[in-house]
């Protein structure tokens, strides 16, 4: 509560509005959906776009390779940010996403990193430890 009047005058012009494109209605929207006004952007959520097409998780099939470029054009033409989900934590597919046309890329998500991080403690704990731990 300290300092809300000030926080309250000056959080909108802070704050990114963007909105979610996760189905194949959105993509063949996305001209509508870019013209909404205070709109800053549009976020690209892959598995549920690839979902409502038939094709799960299937990044590489060229009807999405097609909405992702749509979306990308649309949004560049507007002057809007647009940005995707990479689940990979990998800089590879980050920087391919980004040489694409993507101004942000949501990198993973938390289970993922703790899983990974949990798995190479494990694994130099059983190098340190030897023999003597049991799997």
């Amino acid at each position: 509560g300290n300092n809300f009047q000030d926080y309250f005058e000056s959080i909108n012009g802070e704050v990114l509005v963007l909105a979610q494109i996760e189905h194949y209605l959105a993509v063949e929207r996305i001209d509508q959906i870019l013209a909404v006004e205070g709109l800053d952007g549009v976020f690209l959520g892959p598995y549920d776009l690839s979902g409502s097409m038939g094709i799960v998780a299937q990044f590489d099939h060229p009807r999405m390779a097609a909405a992702r470029k749509r979306v990308i054009e649309a949004a560049g033409k507007e002057g809007k940010a647009v940005g995707i989900h990479e689940v990979r934590p990998e800089a590879a597919p980050v920087r391919a996403l980004l040489e694409e046309g993507f101004n942000f890329i949501a990198c993973s998500i938390d289970t993922i990193f703790l899983g990974t991080s949990a798995r190479a403690v494990a694994d130099e704990l059983r190098q340190t430890a030897g023999s003597r731990v049991e799997r």
